[in-house]
């Protein structure tokens, strides 16, 4: 009688088990797409931006008003792309970018939904010149803004073997210099050309390079940046 129980006992656990999986198997997995383009408003074109600079967090509305968020970054062509989401009523917000603050939209994600946004970046930085003196480039650029809401703080060239270039990806032996611009106003910042020179490139190397400048916003503290420029050392 005794092994009839035991036996009754683990079939009835056996079975337990099975249907619970069963019912988690049951689940769809996310298959819904969010994509977009982040444009910049004085552009009209995609922001200059580089992988992960910003994120993209998306608060599912469908079940709660105060969901737990999910997060998911860019990419350096100023797009993103997530297409693993459960189709519903969404809340999504643009942030932590060098840009100033722009409200979230509520959209129903089924299928694939593209939803751009456009920002005020806090800088345009623009590349005015590179002249290459054997293993050394002196990289000249000018700094501007329309928006002019924070001091700026600082600028500097990140230099990368690859066309992914920025404050994420850069080599540390040339991205040592960096211009104070904290005790100059910005209209004198933004009146200047501004110069710094990177020494001891590589002879037979190709170089990405890319100029990036901050402001002193509270939050943020991100750069700006300019076009990636390419050069080839002799």
């Amino acid at each position: 009688m005794k092994k009839i129980f035991k036996y009754l006992f683990f079939i009835t656990i056996a079975f337990t088990v099975t249907s619970c999986m069963t019912d988690i198997d049951d689940f769809d997995s996310p298959k819904e797409t969010l994509k977009g383009t982040v444009y910049d408003k004085f552009t009209g074109k995609p922001m200059m931006t580089e992988t992960g600079h910003m994120r993209i967090k998306l608060e599912e509305l469908s079940w709660s008003d105060t969901p737990t968020p999910q997060y998911f970054g860019n990419k350096q062509d100023g797009t993103y792309f997530n297409s693993m989401i459960f189709k519903g009523h969404y809340r999504v917000t643009l942030e932590n970018g060098p840009f100033v603050p722009i409200d979230p939209v509520e959209i129903d994600i089924k299928g694939t939904v593209t939803q751009d946004f456009t920002v005020e970046p806090y800088l345009h930085l623009e590349i005015t010149d590179i002249i290459q003196n054997g293993t050394s480039a002196t990289v000249k650029f000018k700094i501007s803004s329309e928006v002019d809401m924070y001091q700026v703080t600082d600028a500097k060239v990140f230099v990368n073997n690859t066309s992914f270039v920025g404050n994420g990806a850069y080599i540390s032996d040339y991205g040592r210099n960096e211009l104070d611009l904290k005790g100059m106003t910005n209209a004198t910042i933004y009146a200047t050309e501004h110069s710094m020179t990177i020494d001891g490139l590589k002879s037979g190397r190709k170089f990405y390079l890319r100029a990036g400048a901050r402001v002193a916003d509270p939050i943020v503290k991100g750069y700006n940046y300019s076009e990636i420029k390419e050069i080839t050392i002799p």
